[in-house]
């Protein structure tokens, strides 16, 4: 029986470093997609922009399709024809649909409507094509080296000692790890049962946000140091910030999440593939 070619767009993401991997040990011939320019293990790989350049010839045969790059990207790539000989797909959404559902930045309300349209639209392809899809929204994907959450917090101890919070910063997370999310992702491609579900991925401990920053501060060998900031000047000092592109993702609502709950059920996910995430850890830069 012949291995099914599988394609992975957004090969280079922090979950795609992690599913390369796995999915090389179970013998997956893949075609790996990135923007950019890589060149090592044992996918094929391929540097081009899939919202702008052709899909190249070694991936039309492609079976299995990975989508970790943004979800809006996903439909107009499915519509395209090239991959007409896609039957499965697993792609990669976001539980910001809900966190962020009354977010009052313009660009936030955009990006969670295109969110919420691709999803519509992944459902709707599916049965049109005739390809059998799973779509999974994580929460605060990391691995204390390439996210842009934990890594900044990190960056943010390491320079100044301390972290500044709007106390009592008592929202819940669940942090996931993205070999974790990798995991999920490869072990769904053979199990019927996943097909045409969505499932919600978080990790295997629920902490406060207080409580993950301080164990950002252990993983640096410091002792916890909190400055407590009044919410409006942490809002204004976020704005500020989102100012400048190195910090465009930095919006002054993450003063008011700093105490909003983003915790999810998993339990559908834990009986329908065997999803079990670990808890929250760390290691130094």
């Amino acid at each position: 029986m012949t291995t099914p070619v599988i394609l992975v767009t957004g090969a280079t993401s922090i979950v795609g470093r992690y599913l390369l991997p796995l999915l090389a040990a179970q013998e997956y011939q893949v075609i790996a997609i990135s923007r950019h320019p890589h060149d090592g293990g044992s996918a094929g790989w391929v540097c081009t922009d899939i919202t702008t350049g052709p899909i190249p010839p070694e991936a039309r045969d492609a079976e299995i399709l990975i989508h970790l790059a943004p979800l809006p990207t996903l439909i107009p790539l499915l519509q395209g024809g090239a991959l007409s000989a896609v039957r499965r797909v697993i792609a990669i959404g976001t539980t910001s649909v809900f966190t962020k559902a009354d977010t009052r930045a313009s660009d936030e309300r955009d990006t969670i409507a295109a969110q919420r349209e691709a999803e519509r639209s992944l459902a709707a392809s599916g049965e049109i094509a005739g390809f059998r899809w799973t779509l999974f929204r994580p929460t605060l994907v990391y691995d204390g080296t390439h996210d842009k959450n934990i890594v900044h917090i990190m960056r943010f101890i390491a320079r100044f000692g301390f972290f500044p919070v709007v106390k009592p910063a008592s929202g819940l997370r669940q942090p996931l790890h993205a070999a974790d999310l990798a995991w999920a992702c490869a072990s769904v491609l053979d199990k019927p049962l996943t097909e045409a579900k969505s499932y919600n991925l978080a990790g295997g401990q629920v902490l406060s946000y207080r409580e993950m920053v301080e164990q950002v501060f252990h993983s640096l060998g410091k002792q916890p140091r909190f400055v407590a900031v009044h919410p409006w000047i942490y809002r204004a000092a976020l704005t500020i910030l989102n100012m400048y592109p190195r910090y465009r993702y930095m919006k002054p609502e993450m003063a008011q999440r700093m105490n909003m709950d983003m915790v999810f059920d998993i339990a559908a996910a834990r009986r329908d593939f065997g999803f079990s995430p670990k808890p929250f850890r760390l290691y130094s830069l």
